[in-house]
């Protein structure tokens, strides 16, 4: 296929790709001119079906050649794609940089360390220590206990039944409180349910 034949086959198809909307006006008009002035190149000017014939103009001199059939750089194109690379670069950094301060500032602070005891409340402590230590559940080591427990403010008393020695006391005294009852039929005469009363009277005590 000769000069001519081929520029006018790659207009054609360039001409279709056009219309069909597979090439943009701008790539369209550049591929063209790229195509008159290889023509014009080569000198082809008279013969049958050239492009003087078919009515087309003049392409200026210096006009840029390019190889038919490819089209030249799009640089509306490529300055998006250059801008979009630069916007993803700076979300990527956002990302990358910005949670972790926000997470810093959003890190609550360390709690801070629980007041101190009262004393009436170490004491209180102190005596449920011994008293879990004897393991005594009779009247007089109750009540002794119970006249440091009734020492207590409400906010005390609060504090004290978190601590460890208050906690095993009161799941002993439960356990006591559930074999005494088996002990004790419910119609037993006062006598012999004093013990189930007394260690009742000392679990309401401690939750009150």
């Amino acid at each position: 296929m000769s000069q001519e034949a081929r520029i006018n086959e790659a207009l054609r198809a360039l001409g279709e790709e056009h219309r069909l909307g597979m090439v943009q006006p701008e790539e369209y008009r550049a591929r063209r001119r790229s195509l008159i002035e290889a023509w014009h190149e080569k000198e082809v000017t008279t013969a049958p079906g050239s492009l003087r014939q078919a009515g087309f103009s003049t392409i200026p001199p210096g006009a840029r050649s390019v190889l038919p059939g490819k089209a030249p750089p799009n640089t509306p194109k490529l300055v998006l794609i250059g801008l979009a690379v630069v916007v993803a670069i700076a979300i990527s950094g956002y990302f990358t940089f910005a949670p972790r301060a926000a997470n810093t500032a959003a890190t609550p602070s360390a709690e801070p360390p629980p007041p101190p005891l009262s004393p009436q409340l170490l004491a209180a402590r102190k005596a449920a220590e011994e008293f879990i230590a004897a393991n005594a559940w009779e009247a007089e080591p109750i009540e002794a206990l119970l006249a440091h427990w009734r020492q207590l403010t409400p906010e005390d008393r609060a504090q004290a039944r978190e601590q460890p020695a208050v906690r095993t006391l009161r799941f002993k005294l439960d356990q006591n409180i559930q074999a005494e009852a088996l002990l004790v039929a419910p119609e037993a005469p006062p006598e012999e349910r004093q013990r189930l009363d007394l260690l009742t009277r000392f679990a309401e005590e401690l939750d009150a």
